[in-house]
Order: C-alpha cells, then sequence, then structure tokens
C-alpha cells in the first residue's frame, strides 16, 4: 500500500476489506491527495479516539478494521522527527501499543510500526547502485523536476512488527 498517494486506500475498498485511517491532531497527510476529495476515502479517516474506544470494547477483535493506519501526530510533535523529542513520540507509540495489547484484538492482530525516514534518523549503510530498469520517467514529471535514473535502491527504514506469533527476541538483519 502507498498510503502517501491513496493508492491503499482505494485498493482496500475496491477489495472489500475494512480500514481506517486514525489521526491523532490536525495533521491528517492523507488530506495532500486528490482522491481526499472522495467522500467515501474521507469518511475512513477517524480521529485516534474511536481507535482507543474500540480497543477498549470486549468485542474489539470483531469490531477493528482489518486495517488500521495510524498517522503520526506532526502538528503537536509526538513523531520522531528531527529537531523533536524524540522520548515524547516513542511514549506516544507505546500508548498505541499498548492500547492494542490490553485488548481483545490482540491475539489475532499484527501490528506494523515503520519509520519514513532512510535509517530512522541514521543508516549506517547508503544504498546501493543497480541497473536502471528502463528509460522510462513518470508521466506526472514538471517542467522544473528533476529526472530520475531509478538505479538507487533507496533508503532503508527500520520496521518493526509486534505480534502474538512474532519469535520472541528476534532482530532480523535482512
Amino acid at each position: 500500500c502507498d498510503w502517501s498517494s491513496d493508492v491503499c486506500s482505494s485498493d482496500l475498498t475496491d477489495a472489500g476489506v475494512t480500514w481506517r485511517y486514525y489521526y491523532q491532531d490536525n495533521s491528517v497527510f492523507l488530506a495532500n491527495w486528490a482522491d481526499w476529495n472522495d467522500p467515501q476515502i474521507q469518511a475512513n479517516v477517524r480521529n485516534i479516539q474511536e481507535y482507543y474506544n474500540i480497543l477498549a470494547s470486549p468485542n474489539a477483535d470483531t469490531e477493528l478494521p482489518q486495517v488500521v493506519f495510524i498517522e503520526r501526530a506532526s502538528a503537536t510533535g509526538l513523531d520522531e522527527h528531527p529537531d523533536n523529542n524524540i522520548q515524547k513520540g516513542a511514549a506516544d507509540v507505546q500508548n498505541v501499543i499498548n492500547a492494542l495489547f490490553n485488548s481483545a484484538a490482540w491475539p489475532d492482530t499484527a501490528f506494523i510500526l515503520t519509520y519514513d525516514e532512510g535509517g530512522g534518523l541514521f543508516d549506517h549503510q547508503s544504498p546501493i547502485l543497480v541497473t536502471p530498469p528502463d528509460d522510462q520517467q513518470p508521466s506526472d514529471l514538471g517542467q522544473n523536476d528533476t529526472k530520475g535514473y531509478f538505479n538507487v535502491t533507496g533508503f532503508r527504514v527500520p520496521v518493526i512488527v509486534i505480534s502474538p506469533w512474532s519469535k520472541p527476541h528476534t532482530v532480523v538483519h535482512l
């Protein structure tokens, strides 16, 4: 899914998969994309309090949507971007995860925490060069946009998967 371009929400809706996009403050990144004007998409964008209310319910395992995306809280500085107090961001993530741990939804849930910065705030390995796939360019490049060659693997981002099925104390370096 590419939430930044709204592809995911449309695909999920078309496939009949229930989903919600929860925001924690007024920073709804999804509103930057054209599909935001679709009332069906806007109807699935809700305040984080709904997430907490569902998880507090004894029926959370059936009430929680199949896919949940939780937006960072950048307007209030509760994300972990540079110049923010990352301890506050980590504490916010802990609240989100603990609510899930303590809910009836936990036994059949996977929580995926990912960062959008290369290597979080630091990556000790540079992206590697690869053979360019072809000579095609994106069709939406503007007059002043830099053309890309698509010959770099891109940034690696840390991902944490938390689930009852995860093997305890396992770290994968791939």
